[in-house]
């Protein structure tokens, strides 16, 4: 069973790579990916039974043991991250079969399924490495990855927001690479295991070059999370790309570089008290920036997916604000929303894309009464909505509920005011989308057939019915989430 650990990644590699030669039709390459994501997300299942009992897989590839060779280690947290984008990722395949078809040519079709594969790879493989060279590596896999699936639409638009996301990206590369030198350097070992270990020798000698080398890391995957007021990029290239695309990029994505935060912390930069005094006040005063100004954008967006984009600026302060109070209970919170998120912004992003591939609308002005045109959608867009402002009942407010307690628990009033307050900002531009969508009134009369086919939408419902089991009977994952979050708080 140990395998599983390394095949979780293997998988989703191998079929990137046989997509070219397998799929040079659509319908063979949708195929590919579509077997390529089931079987990664049974081996996800199946690691998240295994780790659900409280134990940890390190497979050392090559039977090589650290600090020589490659480690691989898959615990509850990873695997139920990697459970929960695989199911995301599911979902998002389904979808793309009818969505993707009309946007792109053949040839740029086929390469899409691989580049989709390739970023769920590299994705899978940031949750479960265990060094930080590997750590660099996946992360450079799913942002080249990133970068091509938003360009593979030929639009001047899309192009000029992959070429920014790969500039930026590689100063982030850049920041996270000398970080990792700079480590190297004081401790002679990229293992974490190791790492943790003499990691306060290296402090007691070299206390500058550890939080300089922090101070990179902190920034590079920052960046790559679209952490205030590092997330230039995200508006342009989660807007421009295919909806689809979209749901991955916002929904998934992002979350590699603050998982890379948090593995990083949990099991080597924790060993460094000054780290610990440092790192989280740092984390806390952008995230709660992004959570301020993030939403001030967002309701001066007249996209609709753009509005969307700048929404996940502010989920991200969230996540990044809860995992700052460093107590278990708030970092429950904010784990479960790392994975509540990528639901609810899968979803929306999904119903958006359904509106556009209907109606070919995206003003958010143009939407007025599209609940009596597309009745189905707009439900789907509503849970979303309600699960983003955190209204009981739904997967959000679970999750929020758990980091404003946590905070509170901590001590940290401040913080739990801000998440509050951050949620009724949400609300100012979820709910008018809502209301209007149900309420206004229409510019022409609803089509004969108003919904899209049923192989796009059945995709987009079941992440709301798996939203709202989340939030109705949560006690199951909140109980492994939080001994997952007393773990990493070395509890």
């Amino acid at each position: 069973m140990d395998h599983l650990a390394v095949l979780l990644t293997v998988i989703p590699l191998s079929g990137a790579f046989f997509v070219p030669m397998f799929g040079r039709e659509g319908d063979r390459g949708y195929r590919v990916a579509l077997g390529t994501v089931l079987l990664t997300t049974a081996c996800a299942a199946a690691l998240l039974v295994i780790t659900g009992r409280g134990q940890a897989i390190s497979y050392y590839v090559g039977n090589w043991a650290p600090p020589w060779g490659i480690e691989i280690r898959v615990d509850a947290f990873s695997a139920f991250l990697s459970f929960s984008f695989s199911l995301v990722y599911l979902a998002v395949i389904a979808y793309s079969a009818r969505d993707v078809s009309h946007e792109l040519n053949p040839a740029a079709l086929r390469w899409y399924w691989s580049l989709m594969l390739l970023l769920l790879a590299g994705l899978l493989g940031v949750s479960s490495a265990a060094d930080l060279f590997n750590l660099f590596v996946f992360t450079e896999i799913y942002s080249l990855a990133a970068c091509g699936i938003i360009s593979v639409r030929d639009r001047m638009d899309s192009l000029e927001a992959a070429l920014k996301y790969l500039l930026l990206s590689a100063v982030a590369a850049g920041c996270i690479l000398l970080g990792i030198s700079l480590i190297y350097m004081v401790t002679g070992h990229l293992n974490y295991a190791h790492l943790a270990t003499a990691l306060p020798a290296a402090v007691a000698t070299s206390p500058r070059t550890v939080l300089a080398a922090v101070a990179l890391l902190a920034t590079g995957f920052g960046l790559k999370s679209a952490l205030f007021p590092l997330h230039m990029w995200l508006p342009d290239a989660h807007s421009s790309a295919l909806s689809p695309a979209s749901a991955v990029l916002s929904g998934i994505a992002v979350k590699a570089g603050i998982i890379a935060l948090f593995r990083l912390f949990a099991s080597v930069l924790s060993a460094s008290p000054a780290v610990v005094r440092a790192m989280p006040t740092f984390l806390a005063v952008l995230a709660v920036g992004g959570m301020i100004f993030g939403a001030l954008f967002a309701m001066t967006q007249t996209d609709l997916k753009r509005m969307l984009a700048y929404s996940t600026v502010v989920q991200v302060g969230y996540i990044y604000l809860a995992f700052s109070v460093l107590n278990p209970v708030a970092l429950t919170g904010a784990i479960l929303h790392i994975v509540n998120h990528a639901l609810l912004k899968g979803m929306l992003f999904l119903s958006a894309g359904l509106i556009i591939h209907r109606t070919g609308k995206r003003r958010i002005a143009d939407l007025q009464g599209i609940g009596r045109e597309m009745p189905l959608t707009m439900i789907a867009l509503t849970i979303g909505a309600m699960g983003m402002v955190g209204i009981p009942l739904t997967n959000g407010f679970v999750s929020k509920w758990h980091m404003v307690l946590g905070s509170l628990e901590a001590g940290q009033p401040l913080a739990a005011g801000v998440i509050l307050l951050s949620s009724l900002f949400s609300a100012l531009y979820y709910f008018p989308l809502v209301i209007a969508g149900w309420f206004g009134n229409p510019a022409a009369p609803a089509p004969a057939r108003p919904e899209a086919p049923p192989s796009m939408l059945w995709p987009v419902l079941g992440l709301g019915a798996v939203s709202l089991i989340l939030g109705i009977v949560p006690e199951p994952v909140v109980n492994v989430l939080g001994e997952a979050a007393k773990h990493l708080l070395g509890q």
